[in-house]
């Protein structure tokens, strides 16, 4: 039996995400003619499985979603990956599906006064509402970043994480291992020493954007009127990657963010690495000097981050503060006095040839 994992992606007019490709081991793949456009998208199967085992990347990418909407499950069979997709795709699309605007038939239960017992004995009335579709990952993808970097600006001594689930950050403080900070898409989750939990809404749906940061800062045990104090080459990397994620979340272009260390969840050390800063070479010999007893947990690849465009590393950003592209380098902190200490100048100083 051969262990194939299968790419799911959403396609126009379902709700429900369709079998797509299916990766081999070696980053052997099928698409068929009609689904090739979405091979790129699932060329991880190929690059970010290459660091590991074929069935441990499968286990966890089957566990986990990945960037941009992609996910996977795992089959074993003795036929040709052409013939399994070609019968997984015919078990798709051999079932209705709903399309992406979600009727919901909901109950509307009413009595006015009445003194007809027949009116008030009558069953309750149904309507049927339109659900509004959760926005599109991207916008909350670059919130979450924007809210974990401006915590982290007020609250030095913390970190960002990813888990394997790239729309899933972690805030981690280093020196205390009973507060976390979990950041997803519709919460984000505090813990805290004696088991201590709160929560906030929606990411989306407060009318002032500080307020999560606030939050976060209230229950860390902040006063939440504390100044801001002067950013530092790790605080300035985090909002430069915040930033990107903002600036470019209506482009054609697919932008994201992640970290060199797999499975970078925040303890311990990372299970393996993606392999970008080894296509930069002055990122790749920072690293290489990086002490190891620095300050975040003992792994230097931990600070290092890739900006990627359509799943193609295009700088390497060092929480050191150091952006790093194939043919130069940029200190932030120098580059930040330059741009008159405002972060979207300054990204536009290291990276404006490269926005949309």
């Amino acid at each position: 039996m051969t262990l194939y994992a299968v790419h799911h992606a959403w396609i126009d007019d379902h709700a429900v995400k369709a079998p797509v490709g299916i990766w081999g081991e070696g980053g052997v793949s099928f698409y068929p003619p009609e689904t090739e456009g979405y091979r790129k998208g699932g060329s991880q199967a190929e690059t970010e499985a290459s660091a590991m085992l074929w069935s441990h990347w499968v286990e966890k990418r089957t566990e986990w979603g990945s960037t941009y909407g992609a996910s996977w499950s795992a089959i074993e069979s003795d036929d040709s990956m052409e013939q399994v997709l070609t019968e997984l795709r015919a078990e798709f699309f051999s079932d209705p599906h709903p399309s992406m605007k979600v009727m919901a038939s909901v109950s509307v239960g009413y009595k006015e006064d009445s003194e007809s017992s027949e009116e008030d004995s009558e069953a309750p009335k149904e309507d049927s509402v339109e659900v509004a579709p959760e926005p599109a990952e991207r916008f909350m993808l670059a919130q979450t970043w924007w809210i974990a970097s401006e915590f982290a600006r007020m609250h030095s001594d913390w970190a960002i994480r990813y888990g394997d689930h790239l729309t899933y950050l972690t805030l981690v403080n280093p020196r205390d291992h009973d507060s976390r900070i979990a950041c997803n898409p519709t919460a984000v989750h505090m813990f805290g020493p004696d088991s201590r939990q709160a929560s906030v809404g929606h990411l989306l749906s407060t009318a002032d954007p500080y307020e999560v940061v606030k939050a976060l800062g209230d229950f860390v045990g902040d006063p939440s009127h504390l100044r801001t104090p002067a950013s530092t080459p790790r605080t300035l990397a985090y909002r430069l990657l915040a930033t990107v994620l903002t600036v470019t979340v209506n482009d054609r272009a697919r932008w994201a963010i992640q970290n060199e260390v797999v499975g970078d969840d925040g303890y311990g050390e990372g299970s393996a690495q993606r392999g970008f800063v080894a296509q930069f070479s002055e990122a790749q010999q920072a690293a290489r000097t990086l002490q190891s007893e620095s300050w975040d947990l003992g792994e230097p690849l931990r600070h290092f981050w890739a900006i990627l465009r359509e799943d193609d590393p295009v700088a390497i950003v060092s929480t050191e503060g150091y952006v790093y592209r194939q043919d130069r380098q940029f200190d932030l902190p120098a580059e930040y006095q330059a741009s008159g200490r405002r972060i979207l100048p300054l990204v536009v100083a290291v990276l404006g040839d490269l926005l949309p």
